[in-house]
């Protein structure tokens, strides 16, 4: 392998000039004291720069094991392991080691079933890495999505050709793998094996292995030994803290360390009556919570009266969970014991520890308490570890209504790596079985828990009651939470626009805060498992967070309804029911709305309907406009493959809102936010001022606090086509291959767009083919990049897009998408040139669509006579990394490829939506020789004397 001298080049010092006054006054010195100065300057380089040298060595080489190794785990599936391997790669100067590097987590990431992180990764391969052939064969894989096992490993090992490692390193790297892999297979490392391995990579390696294996198998009682046997040798931070991390993981996984293992770990005589003796006091307070309990219930069976009946039911409920706690206590003494033995320790990687023995012990509460107050301490300012700050980081903006943050698996997995870090060196697989996919380890479920509460909560406006019969004065009621509420009431971080204009409004509190609400729950056979259990818990815990006067009812419905629980004040008999829920049958909207309406009847607040479920069904427009017409608001909540265009038709027609639940675990957190804004509202009103002739009219409110808008027509005008809306503008637009997109509606896959133009961050949804999509939440939105994850198109052909602003205008981008059949033979030509008339075309890529019509991506015009290469700034120069569709031109079959550019003919005319910049200020071939820059739709016509443009 040929190596390339690396030149250090030194900078001189800059020394003073010495003047003549200088020498005059100390004739000597001067120069002893500079050559003393330059000497020590000397000797500190010859110094510095050769120990520099030797780090950056070391770095390199141990980004190049870590890799490797990753790599080879990645090879076998096992993506814990090579997600703990990556997680110790340092960038070094070596472009080939970096770019294996990413490659190694887009392959995690598809492991890990993250096709979003994974597409950013790829997207920064490309921008990032000049691509020669192999590396462009394997992003190539990347985009592809090949799933074939033999390709897999094809491109693992063309990726490892790339890092140039030498045979001897190779060959200790590939024992340590076969070391480790064999040892976790087996489910022990051999005395044998354990001697080679320390002897390659070290004794601490060696002791962290055999805690690895343990941990991974689920040998809780090994790795708590191994452990123990570490804190005695040196009962350091790390090791103390290293301890606590694994008897919270034995904790939570259901298998606890018990007193007595505690006992015999530290070689202490284990007393069964003196260990009762400790637990004297919380036996005393688990006897006493039984009997609580019993009187409770007894109480509930005598009581006649619905209200009181209600109550105590509560009380019940909540002495339940304390019980439940209690004797969660004492399962997990040892785990307390753990907290008290690192209570002196005050750094993050301590809060962090504390925060999951708190969290495998049943104290939810208070361990996402100090993961949250944690991430507010000064402590993250001065951390050194970048992980752990950047974790906390993203806590503490998902803490102050960063929803982008809260929905973004990059800012989840960056807290989830955080969770995982504090026990140093040791690989904890999550799963015993370490060549699947693993399953969720007490990590994955607290940050889950953690951004579920932060996801869903204070977000919702919704406008209903919208009475514009006395235009110019337009009034209106608002849900929301009591935060946005008050904002309103007293004009603070509020914008409200009528139809592109603010408006002065007045806003009051409404009368009353109670409401009547029925909840319609799909059980069909697709709730089945998993999902109806949810389901059941999240109703649960609506009814126990339910605050004010309200008073509800449910609805189970599948292919037929009936009201399972009549709208009642008395919560009890809405627990009764939601325990008895069960999941077959099909899925019937219709019925369940209109047995929704009938279970309202004698609601004596306003009416609200909280729809759940998990299929897809059409709807009827009657039922819908019959519940509007009613004053009956529908929330609908989906999650899983669910029709949303349905299920927000049915919120909008009503005054309600489309909710997504990422699984049915986080149900019980949309509820919760539902709860929030049902019965809080506001009155507005105010008088029209500006733009009274608008057709079409609209409210616009956004809370400044949560980030949250809401849009709602209360007419309808004719639409309105904007050239540039106010400066924005799209300067690429997407080709997508026809197999792909088929292969991805198979998969139920989305795909992803970019797009790159001006004022993208004022685009609040991107229609395509009759589908509407938000922008990605996870942040790659900025004032010139937009992107969408949307459903496949399965059809050839040119697709429009329709950008909606946050104002409520809208922007019609014509040939926004091209779909073409990459299978069809000649439908794709690259790099094609041709000549039209006194023009040169030259693209990037032509796409003959099954009609003949021909569409050009990364187009250039150039004056034929001077040629391209020959362009100069004052010639005929036009580009557009827009789609241009080319009409009226017919090649010539005899030139076709008998020159450098076929002949096109002599006129023909072109279109495209976008931005064009085009300047000619001699050749005047274009519009009369001025500057000229396209933006919108351009029409084209191309001739013999060069091109005339009109803009649409």
């Amino acid at each position: 392998m040929s190596k390339k001298k690396k030149n250090e080049q030194e900078q001189t010092p800059v020394v003073a000039p010495v003047t003549e006054e200088a020498v005059v006054k100390s004739p000597k010195k001067k120069p002893v004291a500079f050559l003393i100065v330059l000497g020590i300057l000397v000797l500190c380089a010859a110094i510095v720069v050769p120990v520099y040298l030797v780090k950056s060595i070391g770095t390199r080489n141990r980004a190049e094991k870590n890799i490797y190794l990753a790599l080879e785990y990645l090879g076998v599936n096992n993506r814990d392991m090579a997600s703990a391997y990556l997680d110790k790669v340092e960038k070094t100067s070596k472009q080939n080691l970096n770019f294996a590097s990413d490659c190694a987590e887009v392959l995690q990431n598809k492991l890990s079933g993250n096709t979003t992180l994974s597409k950013i990764k790829v997207d920064m391969l490309r921008k990032n890495y000049k691509l020669n052939d192999t590396k462009e064969l394997i992003v190539n894989y990347f985009d592809n999505n090949e799933q074939s096992s033999d390709n897999y490993q094809a491109v693992i090992n063309k990726i490892v050709s790339l890092m140039n490692i030498s045979d001897k390193r190779l060959a200790k790297y590939d024992l340590q793998f076969t070391l480790e892999k064999d040892a976790m297979i087996n489910g022990y490392l051999s005395d044998e094996d354990k001697e080679s391995y320390e002897k390659l990579c070290g004794e601490k390696a060696g002791f962290y292995l055999e805690l690895s294996v343990a941990l991974s198998n689920g040998d809780y009682q090994s790795a708590f030994d191994q452990a123990v046997s570490l804190v005695k040798k040196s009962a350091s931070e790390d090791n103390r803290l290293l301890l606590a991390d694994v008897v919270a993981r034995a904790a939570y996984s259901g298998n606890p360390i018990t007193q007595e293992q505690f006992y015999l770990a530290m070689d202490e005589e284990y007393d069964p009556v003196t260990a009762e003796k400790e637990f004297a006091s919380l036996n005393k307070k688990i006897q006493k919570g039984e009997d609580r309990l019993s009187t409770i219930q007894l109480k509930i069976d005598s009581e006649k009266d619905d209200d009181k009946r209600n109550q105590l039911g509560q009380v019940l409920r909540e002495q339940l969970k304390e019980l439940e706690l209690l004797n969660l206590e004492k399962e997990n003494v040892t785990a307390y014991k753990a907290l008290n033995s690192i209570a002196d320790i005050h750094s993050l990687e301590a809060d962090l520890v504390e925060t999951k023995l708190l969290y495998a012990v049943g104290k939810s509460d208070e361990a996402l308490e100090k993961l949250a107050k944690t991430s507010n301490s000064y402590k993250v300012d001065l951390a050194d570890n970048e992980k752990i700050k950047q974790g906390f980081n993203v806590i503490a903006s998902i803490q102050n209504g960063d929803t982008k943050a809260a929905t973004s698996p990059l800012a989840i997995e960056t807290i989830e790596k955080m969770l995982n870090i504090s026990t140093g060196d040791v690989v904890i697989c999550s799963s015993s079985d370490v060549y699947g996919y693993g399953r969720k380890d007490l990590a994955a479920d607290l940050v889950g828990e953690f951004v579920s509460g932060y996801k869903y909560a204070n977000s919702g406006i919704y406008i209903s009651n919208v009475d514009a019969s006395k235009f110019p004065e337009i009034s209106f009621t608002v849900n929301a939470c009591e935060e946005i509420l008050s904002d309103l009431v007293h004009k603070r971080q509020i914008e409200m626009k009528d139809t592109h204009a603010a408006v002065d409004y007045k806003a009051k509190m409404a009368e009353g805060t109670t409401s009547s609400i029925c909840f319609l729950v799909d059980t069909s056979g697709s709730m089945s498992g998993t999902a109806i259990q949810d389901a059941k818990e999240s109703l649960i815990y609506f009814a126990d967070t339910m605050t004010g006067n309200s008073e509800i009812a449910m609805v189970d419905f599948d292919s037929s309804a009936s009201v399972v629980a009549p709208l009642s004040h008395d919560l009890t008999k809405f627990v009764d029911a939601a325990n008895r829920l069960d999941a077959d049958g099909g899925t019937n909207f219709d019925n369940a709305i209109q047995i929704g309406m009938e279970a309202l009847e004698g609601a004596t607040s306003a009416k609200n309907i909280i729809m759940m479920t998990d299929g897809q069904c059409g709807v009827s427009d009657d039922v819908i406009q019959e519940a509007a017409a009613r004053g009956i608001k529908i929330f609908t909540v989906g999650f899983g493959d669910v029709e949303e265009e349905v299920l927000s038709r049915i919120a909008e027609t009503t005054s309600g809102t489309f909710t997504l639940a990422a699984s049915s675990a986080d149900l019980g957190k949309v509820y919760e936010s539902l709860g929030a804004v049902i019965g809080n509202s506001v009155q507005v009103v105010y008088t029209v001022k500006e733009n009274l002739d608008e057709p079409e009219r609209y409210i616009f409110i956004h809370s400044n606090r949560y980030d949250s808008s809401k849009k709602y027509v209360y007419r309808e005008g004719e639409k309105t086509i904007a050239n540039d809306a106010d400066g924005f503008c799209i300067s690429d637009s997407r080709v997508l291959a026809l197999d792909d997109m088929e292969r991805r509606a198979q998969q139920k896959d989305k795909v992803g767009i970019t797009f790159t133009g001006a004022k993208m961050d004022k685009v609040v949804s991107v229609t395509i083919a009759g589908r509407t999509y938000q922008p990605d939440p996870d942040g790659r939105r900025s004032e010139d990049r937009l992107y969408i994850e949307m459903d496949p198109l399965t059809s050839t052909g040119l697709f429009d897009a329709k950008f909606t602003f946050e104002d409520g205008s809208e922007y019609f981008a014509q040939n926004a998408v091209l779909i073409y059949d990459d299978n069809q033979e000649n439908s794709y030509i690259r790099r094609p040139a041709m000549r039209i008339g006194a023009v040169l075309v030259e693209a990037n890529n032509m796409y003959i669509l099954p009609d003949g019509t021909r569409v050009l991506q990364g187009v250039r015009f150039y004056n034929y006579d001077m040629g391209m290469d020959n362009c100069s700034d004052e010639s005929l120069n036009a580009s557009t990394e827009n789609l241009v569709v080319l009409q009226k031109v017919t090649p010539s079959e005899a030139t076709i490829n008998t020159t450098r550019y076929q002949n096109w003919g002599e006129t023909g005319e072109f279109v495209m939506d976008g931005v064009m910049i085009l300047v000619d200020s001699d050749a005047q071939l274009i519009n009369g020789g001025r500057s000229y820059s396209a933006i919108g739709k351009v029409v084209g016509t191309i001739n013999g004397s060069g091109c005339t443009l009109n803009q649409k």
